[in-house]
C-alpha cells in the first residue's frame, strides 16, 4: 500500500504545473525544452512503474484466487465426509473434522481480506489516472444514473478489468436487471476494437478480428456479422453517452467474463488464463 501511495504522489508531482520561471530571451525556450524533456522522461518512468505495479497486483490476485479455489474444494470434500460421519453415528471423528473445516473457513476469510486489499489498491491506482474534473464528472454522472434507474448499482473506479488492464471509464458502468452496462468507448478501447456511431439509425457498430456487432439503441435485436440475435440487455443512451451490455460484447469476441460478487469486480479474460502483458492504453498519463 505504501508503494502505491508513493506512486500516486509521484504522479501528482510529475503532472503538476512547473513552478520555476525562467528568464532571458532564447534561454526561456531552451530551458522550456529541457524542462519538457525531463518531464517526459519522468512520465515515462512513472508509466513504467505503474505498469509493473499493476502487473504485480494481477499476479497476486491470480495466486489468491487459485488458493481460494483450492481451499473451497477441500472444504466441500470435508463437508461431505462430515455428513457421512454423522450419518454413520461417528460423532467424535465428525467433530474433529469440523475443526478442520473451521480452520479452512478462517483461511478463506484471510484470503478474502487480501483480495479486498488488492481491490482497494486497484481503486487508488485507477483514481490516480483521473483529474479532479473527471472525478467530479464521474460522481455527477453516477448520481444521474441512480435517479434514472431505481434498480441501478453503480460500479466503482477500477471495477472493470479487461485482459488484466484496469479500464479508465468516461462514465460509470452500472448493473441493471442483473446485467452490466458500460460506456461503449471504454469497452472498445479495452478490447482493441473499433466503434462507429450511426446517428440516422441510432446504432453503433463494434468491430474486431472479423467480427462485427450492430446494436440499435433500445432494441433487443442485434446483428452479429449480419445474423440476428436476441439479447436481454439493450444498448441505450445514458447521460449523453452510449452504453452497451458488457458480457454480450466480451463473449461475442471470444472472451470470458468473471464476476466477483464479493468485491464487485468484473474480470474479462482470454480463455487461456494467461497473464497478458499490460497495455499503455489502460493507464495513460498525458502530458
Amino acid at each position: 500500500m505504501r508503494k502505491l501511495v508513493a506512486l500516486i504522489i509521484v504522479v501528482s508531482l510529475v503532472l503538476s504545473p512547473a513552478l520555476v520561471v525562467f528568464a532571458g530571451g532564447n534561454g526561456i525556450s531552451s530551458a522550456n525544452e529541457k524542462e519538457k524533456a525531463i518531464k517526459t522522461e519522468k512520465v515515462e518512468n512513472v508509466q513504467s512503474e505503474l505498469k509493473t505495479f499493476k502487473f504485480e497486483l494481477n499476479e497476486q490476485k491470480k495466486l489468491i484466487s487459485e488458493n481460494a479455489g483450492t481451499l473451497d474444494s477441500q472444504k466441500l470434500a470435508l463437508e461431505a465426509q462430515y455428513q457421512e460421519l454423522l450419518t454413520a453415528g461417528n460423532t467424535a471423528e465428525a467433530e474433529s473434522l469440523l475443526q478442520t473445516i473451521d480452520e479452512l473457513d478462517t483461511q478463506m476469510k484471510d484470503l478474502q481480506a487480501q483480495m479486498q486489499q488488492i481491490n482497494n489498491e486497484r481503486y487508488m491506482l485507477t483514481k490516480s489516472n483521473y483529474t479532479e474534473e473527471e472525478l467530479s464528472q464521474f460522481e455527477n454522472a453516477a448520481g444521474i444514473i441512480e435517479k434514472m434507474y431505481a434498480d441501478a448499482e453503480i460500479l466503482e473506479l477500477g471495477s472493470v478489468i479487461i485482459k488484466n488492464n484496469i479500464i479508465k471509464l468516461d462514465g460509470p458502468a452500472y448493473i441493471k436487471g442483473g446485467r452490466t452496462i458500460i460506456p461503449v468507448r471504454a469497452i472498445t478501447e479495452g478490447l482493441g476494437a473499433t466503434v462507429v456511431w450511426n446517428p440516422e439509425t441510432k446504432s453503433v457498430t463494434i468491430s474486431k478480428d472479423g467480427i462485427e456487432i450492430d446494436l440499435t439503441m433500445g432494441s433487443s435485436t442485434v446483428l452479429v456479422n449480419g445474423v440476428e440475435q436476441q439479447i436481454d440487455a439493450k444498448a441505450e443512451i445514458t447521460n449523453s453517452r452510449t452504453y452497451v451490455p458488457l458480457r454480450f460484447i466480451a463473449e461475442t469476441f471470444g472472451l470470458i467474463t468473471n464476476w466477483d460478487g464479493e468485491n464487485n469486480v468484473i474480470d474479462i479474460e482470454e480463455e487461456t488464463d494467461e497473464i497478458q502483458e499490460t497495455s499503455d492504453s489502460a493507464i495513460d498519463i498525458s502530458l
